[in-house]
């Protein structure tokens, strides 16, 4: 009797352990694209809380303001990245050529020697064509290859279905943990509410500073560049895009702009290093190291500096979505040992209890 349970006990284990296995395979999978849709949740309840009114009970009313408000965030987001997609690769084909013949290496090394480079401008202009090359060669591969369109529909369908329960069901979730969640659960759900939190300060001032970057990118490339109001638009647009994606950031726009400038315009060599002097300076490192900082640590106490080191940090150890698990996981560690610090009494009573 006893063995035969013990094997039915080892079976249950296994079985249990297979499914766990097999969920973090699927989720893993996703979970940049889950992630994503957290942070446009909670960019959009807000906006569904002011449908309603504050009333956020489950029903027809909250699920409509719900959908609405993702719609509201998710569509424009969309239609300027693709605009933005669309825009790149139209550049990318005009200017292949220049760039395959090497034509555009040979312009960037020539400026950059009269710039006063000397040895360091082949150098760079070496470099600056094997990364054009293989943005170029990834870019192109994807585009051409057929399960891209499918795979790219698959993740955008189950980033706004994602985002749309966030929203909807995340006051019920909230609702939960305070009927069921009791006293001697109560350091839980402490770090329940720093974890929301933070993610809320977080998304939200990302979402505050790609506005705030868009906007000075805007002046500083009038003020350079003197554009029409269109091209103007299409840069803001395309700003504001790679701006609030994780990772790529402004850098990805006002590079390749300050080359071409520098390679491709005749005497623009000017406007291409002060754009990029500019760009480096208000578009990467003062939003970076100041705006988002101050930004995230208004809302949710997080050490400018943690947010630093979890920004770069996160990037380095888990990709692209570090930078959203970096600051993530830094700002739980400081908010559980600063609930210890000020409510260990809870964490006392609750091993005292066990």
């Amino acid at each position: 009797m006893d063995k035969g349970h013990r094997t039915w006990k080892f079976i249950g284990i296994a079985l249990l352990v297979v499914i766990v296995g097999a969920s973090l395979f699927i989720f893993l999978n996703y979970v940049g694209v889950l992630i994503a849709a957290l942070a446009m949740a909670y960019i959009s309840y807000p906006i569904a809380r002011f449908l309603v009114r504050g009333d956020t009970r489950p029903g027809w009313r909250f699920l409509l303001a719900s959908f609405a408000s993702v719609l509201l965030i998710i569509i424009p987001l969309l239609l300027s990245l693709f605009y933005a997609l669309d825009y790149s690769l139209k550049w990318l084909i005009q200017n292949l050529p220049a760039i395959e013949s090497g034509r555009f290496i040979a312009d960037l090394k020539t400026t950059l020697t009269a710039l006063g480079l000397g040895v360091l401008s082949e150098r760079i202009a070496s470099e600056v064509g094997k990364l054009i090359g293989s943005f170029a060669t990834r870019l192109s591969t994807a585009v051409l290859n057929p399960t891209w369109v499918i795979g790219l529909f698959v993740k955008i369908v189950l980033f706004f279905i994602a985002a749309f329960y966030f929203v909807y069901e995340g006051p019920q979730f909230k609702r939960f943990i305070d009927t069921h969640v009791t006293k001697r659960d109560q350091f839980l759900k402490e770090i329940l509410y720093s974890f929301n939190k933070i993610c809320y300060s977080l998304f939200v001032s990302h979402f505050f500073t790609s506005i705030i970057v868009t906007a000075i990118a805007a002046i500083g490339f009038w003020i350079i560049l003197r554009p029409t109001l269109i091209f103007l638009g299409i840069l803001s647009i395309l700003i504001f895009v790679v701006a609030f994606l994780p990772v790529i950031g402004p850098w990805l726009l006002y590079v390749p702009l300050a080359l071409w400038q520098i390679a491709l315009v005749p005497g623009g060599y000017t406007r291409g290093l002060a754009i990029f002097v500019f760009g480096v300076l208000f578009l990467t490192l003062i939003p970076d190291l100041y705006i988002r900082p101050k930004l995230v640590a208004r809302g949710s106490e997080i050490h400018p500096l943690l947010f630093i080191i979890g920004f770069f940090g996160g990037e380095v150890l888990f990709g692209l979505k570090g930078v959203i698990l970096g600051p993530l996981l830094l700002g739980l560690a400081q908010g559980i040992v600063t609930l210890y610090v000020k409510k260990r009494h809870i964490l006392k009573e609750l091993i005292e209890h066990f």
